[in-house]
């Protein structure tokens, strides 16, 4: 009896907790930064972090002259994030869609605008719970390798740097699917005054604008990639692209796509086994046992199977 009792009371004190749950946002707006002026905004060079050198020998790091030829620069746009949920205030967003769009200002006298765009899935976004109305501030970014920063700049360029050669941002942006920019503010930022009576309208949605053959990256692309904490949300994939079967030509059942169409493994097209499986697990072998007894007799040959294991 007493037992029972001692049970009732303890199930009763465990329900009585207070019960604490990450809650995800329900709905989403996302504009720039309240306040973000023109002035705000940069090109960061940074180099990649030099405990990656402990991973080589040194007969195998072949420097290169000039340290803009490791140099990468990073635009960080910040985001005003206001989420809501059916109770209480969220504490993260589960997955936020963002298309960045830069305009980088080419050529050796830097007039010439070229529009890069860069898709990044950012996830487990966390909310600042004491957070206004206009929401919580939320970093994107995106990078520019040591390559793309020449093709901006052009071969004339000795020595690229793009800390003055941002013209233009911008960010739009999805969740669940459907667009969660705040259809009250502008989603983008013209920054070189030249480019103010030049970029007018949605200039991020021009489709033919020319990018020199640079292309944005987000920090999952990058040597930076395990140091996105606390500047930036977590990304999907979190490090460079993520494992795709189909995009590796690799079947479930193994069948690998080589170059040309032929193709090894298991043909699962005729029911037939490729002429390189070992089928030896399920075919009986013949096996000889040692002739000659200790006696000097002879013991008899006989068959024996394998057991398919």
């Amino acid at each position: 009896m007493i037992k029972k009792l001692f049970t009732s009371l303890l199930v009763a004190a465990l329900c009585s907790l207070p019960v604490v749950s990450a809650q995800s946002a329900e709905s989403v707006r996302v504009s720039l930064k309240k306040g973000l002026s023109a002035g705000d905004m940069e090109v960061t060079r940074v180099m990649p972090p030099g405990t990656t050198g402990a991973f080589y020998n040194s007969k195998d790091v072949k420097p290169l002259k000039g340290e803009h030829m490791y140099a990468w620069h990073v635009v960080r746009i910040p985001l005003q994030v206001a989420a809501r949920a059916s109770s209480d205030k969220p504490m993260f967003v589960d997955e936020l869609e963002v298309k960045v769009h830069v305009v980088m200002m080419g050529g050796k006298g830097a007039d010439k605008p070229l529009l890069l765009t860069k898709d990044i899935t950012y996830v487990d976004i966390p909310l600042e719970p004491t957070a206004n109305d206009d929401g919580t501030v939320v970093n994107v970014g995106v990078f520019l390798s040591p390559t793309d920063a020449m093709r901006i700049c052009g071969p004339d360029v000795k020595n690229p740097e793009l800390a003055k050669r941002l013209g233009a941002v911008a960010v739009t942006a999805k969740f669940k699917g459907s667009s969660c920019n705040n259809t009250s503010a502008n989603p983008g930022l013209v920054i070189a005054r030249d480019l103010k009576d030049k970029l007018t309208g949605s200039w991020w949605k021009k489709e033919d604008a020319d990018n020199a053959g640079v292309t944005l990256k987000s920090i999952a692309e990058t040597p930076f990639a395990p140091y996105y904490s606390p500047v930036f949300p977590a990304t999907r994939p979190m490090y460079g692209e993520s494992f795709s079967p189909a995009a590796a030509g690799i079947s479930a059942l193994g069948t690998t796509t080589m170059p040309g169409g032929s193709s090894t493994g298991v043909d699962t097209s005729s029911g037939s086994v490729d002429s390189t499986t070992d089928t030896s697990a399920d075919t009986p072998t013949e096996t000889t046992e040692d002739t000659t007894s200790s006696t000097g007799g002879k013991k008899k040959k006989g068959k024996k199977g394998k057991r398919n294991r």
